[in-house]
């Protein structure tokens, strides 16, 4: 029985580094994607302000278009900054109700454990780990 555990254990460890191989190459595969999609989306910010600019100079005069230009990306600075304080302050001040869950973790943690809860908590890994060896086995 204790080597049916045994290989239990090892094939749960080798289908866990299999799943964080498989994540790991899903997350650089969508990180990749990420950064191209951004570079193009950046790209065609770009060349869509400079068509503006461009129009813009046409109408009112190459340096009044890039002061209105530069006056709007400082008003959408100062509003991203508005909006993170705003957020931050909202953050910060006390929920009653987070208050209250942070309290009951605080007391739970600082409470014993009844006596035998770790034993039982290993009987019933254990019984786990044994059917799931019985059903892999089984499907052999």
């Amino acid at each position: 029985m204790l080597a049916a555990l045994v290989r239990a254990g090892l094939f749960g460890l080798d289908l866990a580094k299999g799943r964080a191989k498989t994540g790991a190459r899903n997350f650089a595969r969508q990180a990749a994607i990420g950064a191209a999609t951004t570079l193009f989306l950046l790209i065609a910010f770009s060349f869509g302000l400079a068509a503006f600019t461009v129009w813009l100079s046409r109408e009112i005069g190459a340096i009044a278009a890039l002061g209105f230009i530069g006056l709007g990306f400082l008003v959408i600075a100062l509003l991203i900054v508005g909006i993170a304080m705003m957020a931050e302050r909202r953050r910060k001040k006390p929920q009653p109700i987070m208050a209250a869950v942070q309290q009951e973790f605080v007391a739970s943690e600082t409470a014993v454990p009844p006596a035998g809860s770790t034993v039982g908590a290993m009987g019933i890994v254990g019984l786990l780990a044994f059917l799931f060896s019985r059903q892999l086995l089984r499907r052999r």
